[in-house]
């Protein structure tokens, strides 16, 4: 009788856990968290939060799905004011209920983690290859805290890729897409929100001082050229929601242009007509879809005509800078020359010092930086990775998720081209899931939203 009363209490938890961890709900939540604790400054909270959901989803769910908007948006809430003791107490609370969690979960998975899953397991496998043995004819630089980092980094998202890929048990497009989109807006709102709470809001703006804590404004601009296709992933049928993914994606490209990333405005501007036009082929309402593009440019261009010189004011760091490298033709070439002395296996990451002796060096272009990090051998690998990547995302173009998957991939490979990505956490962590994500999707799915959507656990607690 006791164990029946028992039960009858935790049912009925566990049944709203259930819905809780599918539930747009949760991933806004994990959007408030870390947004909140990212403007009062209260990063270790953000942490706590967080690994306590994590946490949570581990001991009572069958699926991980749950761990992937904290692990998405998890960094985006460190405004760089964690203090080490802080970190120390964290650890010491955190690690061992995190490890048994971990391990439960396992225990519970360990029949989907003894196969291998997934198409990117080998690739994935190939970068750790690269960060394992780049660099080993330059000893005479070697610098065992860089290859460490490097080496620790390239196994944690491998073996990320490999945890979360085996036990995602089905379809997730529509939560992932929410996900992105949420994490998305977060960045945005932390643009603004630095240019409102800054001192003096016309210096920042003409001189790019935005930083986050968590990275510079080109991380931040990174982040939101690889979150807006998913905001016209959900046009639908209803001419309200369909106008809000178009309103909200316009905000993303206006929030783009004061993070002042050339870099990422150059790959937007290569992709955007693409991408709209996609956007439009494929939702419900073409018509209205059209008309409202239009409307939200025509009105956006009147207001720009209207504010004219506060345009010009607002937007005078471009003039200044103009089409100035800004250094990156002289990274571009020590990285041909790192590749020229060692072409076999590179130069490793760890090949210049500054006064303090411990630099790692990014040559803001992810195929120069492979060659020079990793020779012949690394720039091999990478094609092999890219490769495998772009298969799977082409041969499932038809699947209209894949299809925005796709397009994001594409805005971080552009961006890789004149900046850093491949080696920035934030850009590493939305790339894994997204590619999880597509390789989970049914190629039969051709619709913009699975029809099933408004019954599904995803909307509704």
């Amino acid at each position: 009788m006791q164990i029946n009363g028992v039960l009858k209490k935790i049912i009925p938890v566990k049944e709203f856990l259930d819905k809780f961890f599918s539930s747009y709900y949760y991933i806004a939540t994990v959007g408030f968290i870390v947004f909140l604790c990212w403007i009062f400054k209260v990063s270790v909270v953000n942490f706590y939060l967080l690994f306590a959901l994590v946490i949570i989803a581990l001991l009572t769910q069958k699926d991980i799905t749950g761990i992937i908007p904290p692990f998405v948006m998890g960094l985006f809430g460190y405004s760089g004011s964690i203090l080490m003791g802080d970190i120390y107490i964290f650890l010491g609370v955190m690690t061992v209920p995190f490890l048994l969690s971990l391990g439960y979960f396992i225990y519970k998975n360990i029949h989907n983690l003894k196969k291998i899953n997934g198409k990117m397991f080998y690739p994935f496998l190939a970068i750790v290859a690269v960060a394992a043995l780049c660099g080993t004819g330059n000893f005479e630089s070697f610098k065992y805290t860089v290859y460490f980092m490097i080496l620790g980094a390239s196994l944690v998202v491998f073996l990320l890729y490999y945890f979360v890929s085996s036990c995602v048990n089905k379809p997730i497009d529509d939560y992932f897409a929410f996900t992105m989109v949420v994490a998305g807006t977060v960045v945005c709102f932390q643009v603004l929100s630095y240019y409102l709470m800054s001192d003096d809001i016309l210096f920042s703006l003409q001189n790019k001082t935005l930083t986050a804590g968590w990275g510079v404004s080109n991380a931040m601009a990174s982040v939101i050229i690889m979150t807006l296709p998913f905001c016209l992933y959900f046009m639908k049928k209803s001419i309200i929601s369909q106008t809000f993914s178009i309103i909200l994606s316009f905000f993303f490209l206006i929030t783009l242009l004061f993070t002042f990333s050339r870099g990422a405005l150059l790959s937007m501007a290569i992709v955007i007509i693409p991408l709209f036009v996609y956007s439009v082929f494929k939702c419900k309402n073409k018509i209205a879809a059209t008309a409202t593009f239009v409307s939200v440019l025509l009105i956006l261009i009147i207001l720009l005509l209207v504010f004219k010189e506060q345009t010009k004011s607002v937007l005078s760091f471009f003039n200044y800078v103009g089409l100035n490298d800004r250094g990156r033709l002289e990274l571009y070439r020590e990285a041909l020359n790192l590749f020229y002395r060692f072409p076999l296996m590179g130069g490793g990451f760890f090949s210049a010092e500054d006064e303090t002796g411990f630099i790692m060096i990014l040559f803001h272009n992810t195929v120069l930086q492979f060659m020079a990090a990793g020779g012949i051998f690394g720039f091999a690998l990478l094609l092999y990775h890219t490769a495998v990547k772009y298969k799977i995302l082409v041969s499932k173009r038809k699947n209209v998720f894949c299809a925005f998957c796709l397009f994001s991939a594409l805005l971080g490979e552009l961006y890789g081209m004149l900046d850093i990505t491949f080696f920035a956490p934030q850009y590493l962590m939305i790339f894994v899931m997204t590619m999880i994500s597509a390789e989970k999707s049914s190629v039969s799915s051709n619709s913009l939203l699975s029809e099933n959507l408004i019954s599904s656990p995803a909307v509704r607690l």
